[in-house]
């Protein structure tokens, strides 16, 4: 009897982690990297460069080895490439910017994190994130992306 709750205890677990189809955010991956264009390098900190930006900014927090993430990747490439007069896209790969991901408490990946054009953080999600449900949560916040 116990033996099968621990087998299902385990099951739960394992499953619920394989489900993620993530790693933590700093374990060391694979040096090739998604979304390389959508990729930033600034100095000081990640909020200030954000501020510094004076536009709204979804940044997506990822790697390379997270099921969910390479999903992201095409959208995150359509909105930089469609939306850039309306919003500034980013992508921080968690394993070669720990300063960022900690910066922010990133601690599940993917995760994506809006901010207005003052710099200040409006809404985070986690997970997978559809190109309507990211324009979607632009406007709810009165940022006119359409």
């Amino acid at each position: 009897m116990f033996r099968k709750i621990y087998l299902l205890i385990f099951i739960l677990f394992f499953g619920t982690f394989s489900f993620l189809g993530c790693s933590k955010p700093n374990e060391k991956l694979p040096d090739n990297t998604l979304n390389t264009e959508l990729e930033i390098f600034y100095t000081g900190s990640l909020k200030d460069y954000i501020k510094s930006l004076g536009k709204p900014v979804i940044i997506d927090f990822g790697s390379t080895g997270c099921i969910p993430c390479k999903m992201m990747e095409p959208i995150l490439q359509e909105l930089s490439k469609n939306y850039s007069d309306k919003f500034e896209t980013i992508f921080v790969n968690v394993a070669k910017d720990t300063k960022g991901t900690q910066e922010f408490g990133i601690n599940v990946i993917p995760t994506q994190i809006f901010f207005n054009a003052d710099g200040n953080e409006l809404y985070r999600h986690i997970g997978f994130f559809s190109k309507e449900e990211i324009l979607n949560t632009f406007e709810s916040y009165g940022i006119s992306v359409k």
